[in-house]
């Protein structure tokens, strides 16, 4: 039996539920045996516990000595959920757990623990000034791995693995955890390396999903939670700003206003907290949430999931569905809609969720990356300094080899952020050594700034942050009047409500980038028994020709720019629908027959609007011109753009079913 396996860690960790979950039978044998293991489990399947348990038996058996275990997470309310989760089992097993995070850093480098809980960000600061404390790892554990796996954030959590290893020298064991991951084989691989195990129970549950016009919805939302005795629900909105003007629409609704609550970054720490800590306690709740809340968070059993607009692909779907009804058999999700295809985009969704069809795995290294790990390494390495042949070596992952390095380096020693000194070594510039200073070498993280500091008049209550200013605005589902402004410090009084300034006191980053197969399924839905390849093709008066693509707003630009070096006038609505005017006739397989090197052209020389649909990094501006295109090429994913529309054919609009959707609501 398992449960003589685990000999200490048993009654802390499984004691009160009796019987192990599959995906913990499944987990734990090969973790108790050392493997790197990736496990993938759907939300609320016990995987924590599936990993942490048989780590911590390894630990006790063996006697490693502090810091044996990292545990990498990748949001600080994450840590503290964890924190508050496994502090109780390790301790019940003599074991001490800290966390590291800019909100709570109890983790001491002296004196260190048996297991730290992180964020990437937090690791990389540590790791560049305490390097000496790793030597000891034997587990590194990734969390929700699925969130690295895209992104940046996952190229430095490669490249911070990679300087562990090098560290430490011997092998170490490294798992990942992941509630919605394609492509398992390639994910492990890439964070665990050759030979990791995969671990998988698919338990997809039940999708009992509903959709309502935007318009007076919330007040449907309220009776449905009433005809259904739904107690606690979860809002999720794509921006702050649409997060606090939900909340303030509820408050002005219910019965029990101070049950209404919002959650995202501009929230202080203890006001995000305070939230977490309700919505666990309170028997009624409504929570209007960023994406801050779409990990595993513990907010206790959440009866609806409502969607204020859809996801912009099928893994955020699943990520936050599954944040609800994690004691049930099914998901009762409600999603809500303003134009026509915003509902097919949801009917699309639903179908693809339950189908377990999650988007294939897609991602190139991110180059302004090596930009904070080059800089990150010379702070760990400040005495002996950083041979170029260490930096090609670490920044592997990233896919930077000895022709680009060069010049980057050069570049960053022109600009002061790295200086030579002989024989060959490279140690931070005095611009380097300044962002050191100011801890902002660690974060790939692309933020405002927040320009100023929230406080109640009355109470000297810090609010939050907000990064423009208004008159009036809303903020922890409250809304507020400015008294006085103190430099970055806004004091505010609470009031009703707020007249519209049309200011925004939040900065938000471009539209919404689904993925093209995404896209072409809704093309399909639009256009019954359409060709995946083709393109309908409708001419307009005036030599203008709408072309219905779906490949998203990012493509449409791109794909618009390239065709003005091909003497046509092109605009793209929406990401659904390019607009083409010619001066003549046209055929309309030119529009499509683009050339690469236009397509590379047309992002090039509209970088800086293009980097809006992107998110590029913190440090993308400090690379040097060759990387940056590399960096906007990588991120546009211009090849398979180019791919796409070279497969493509046209199709007369009039030979086609008529579309599901109006002609006036694609338009």
């Amino acid at each position: 039996m398992l449960k003589d396996l685990l000999p200490h860690a048993w009654h802390p960790f499984f004691g009160r539920f009796g019987a192990l979950r599959p995906i913990q039978e499944k987990a734990v044998p090969p973790i108790l045996q050392g493997k790197s293991v990736l496990v993938v489990s759907p939300a609320a399947s016990g995987k924590t516990e599936a990993v942490m348990a048989p780590v911590a038996e390894r630990r006790k058996q063996a006697g490693w000595p502090p810091l044996s275990i990292l545990y990498v997470t990748p949001t600080r309310a994450l840590v503290n959920d964890l924190y508050a989760r496994l502090q109780t089992p390790l301790q019940q097993m003599g074991l001490t757990v800290r966390r590291r995070t800019g909100d709570h850093p109890e983790f001491r480098p002296e004196k260190p623990s048996d297991v730290l809980i992180t964020t990437p960000e937090s690791w990389d600061s540590l790791l560049a000034r305490h390097p000496a404390v790793f030597q000891t790892v034997e587990v590194l554990i990734l969390d929700e791995v699925h969130l690295y796996a895209q992104s940046y954030r996952g190229d430095q959590v490669r490249v911070l693995t990679r300087r562990l290893d090098r560290l430490r020298r011997v092998p170490y064991q490294k798992i990942a955890l992941s509630a919605t991951v394609s492509e398992a084989e390639r994910v492990a691989r890439r964070f665990l390396g050759e030979g990791a195990e995969i671990v998988e129970h698919r338990a997809p549950r039940e999708l009992q999903a509903t959709l309502f016009p935007r318009k007076g919805a919330l007040r449907r939302v309220l009776q449905l939670m009433r005809d259904e005795d739904l107690r606690k629900v979860l809002f999720f909105a794509p921006t702050r700003r649409d997060a606090e003007y939900v909340a303030g629409k509820l408050r002005q609704l219910v019965a029990y206003p101070h049950a209404v609550w919002t959650h995202h970054a501009s929230l202080s720490k203890r006001e995000r907290e305070a939230v977490e800590q309700a919505m666990l306690r309170h028997p009624w709740g409504i929570v209007v949430a960023t994406p801050t809340l779409e990990l595993g968070i513990d907010v206790g059993d959440i009866d609806l999931v409502v969607l204020l607009r859809p996801p912009d692909s099928v893994a955020t779907f699943l990520q936050r569905v599954g944040r609800g009804n994690r004691r049930r058999t099914f998901l009762r999700v409600v999603g809500l809609y303003g134009p026509p295809l915003e509902r097919v985009f949801y009917e699309v969704l639903f179908d693809r969720a339950r189908q377990g069809e999650v988007e294939p795995f897609r991602h190139e290294p991110a180059p302004s990356v090596a930009v904070q790990q080059i800089l990150s390494y010379a702070l760990q390495r400040q005495r002996p300094g950083v041979p170029e042949s260490a930096l090609a070596d670490i920044l592997e992952p990233l896919e930077i080899f000895a022709p680009d390095l060069a010049p980057l380096l050069v570049h960053l020693v022109e600009s002061g952020y790295l200086e030579r000194r002989p024989p060959g070594l490279l140690f931070l510039g005095p611009r380097g050594r300044r962002l050191a200073g100011l801890g902002r070498i660690h974060s790939n993280i692309e933020d405002h700034p927040a320009e100023y500091e929230v406080y109640h008049i009355l109470t000297g209550e810090h609010i939050g942050t907000i990064e423009k200013l208004a008159p009036s605005f809303a903020l922890k589902g409250r809304f507020w009047q400015v008294v006085t402004v103190q430099r970055n410090r806004v004091f505010v009084e609470e009031v009703q409500t707020v007249a519209p300034t049309g200011r925004k006191v939040f900065k938000g980053k471009g539209a919404a980038l689904w993925p093209p197969d995404l896209g072409l399924t809704v093309k399909r839905r639009v256009f019954p028994e359409l060709d995946p390849r083709a393109v309908p093709v409708l001419p307009m008066t005036g030599n203008r020709w709408l072309f219905f693509h779906f490949l998203g707003a990012l493509a449409g630009f791109v794909w618009a720019s390239a065709l003005g070096f091909q003497d046509l006038q092109a605009r793209d609505y929406a990401g659904v629908v390019l607009e083409v005017r010619a001066e003549g006739p046209l055929d309309p397989r030119r529009v499509l027959e683009v050339p690469l090197e236009s397509l590379e052209l047309g992002i090039l020389e509209h970088w800086r609007k293009v980097r809006k649909f992107l998110n590029l990094g913190a440090f993308f501006d400090l690379l040097n011109p060759d990387l940056r295109n590399l960096a906007l090429l990588r991120a546009a994913r211009i090849h398979d753009l180019s791919d796409l529309l070279w497969a493509s054919y046209p199709v007369p609009f009039d030979q086609l079913p008529p579309p599901t959707v109006s002609l006036g609501d694609l338009l």
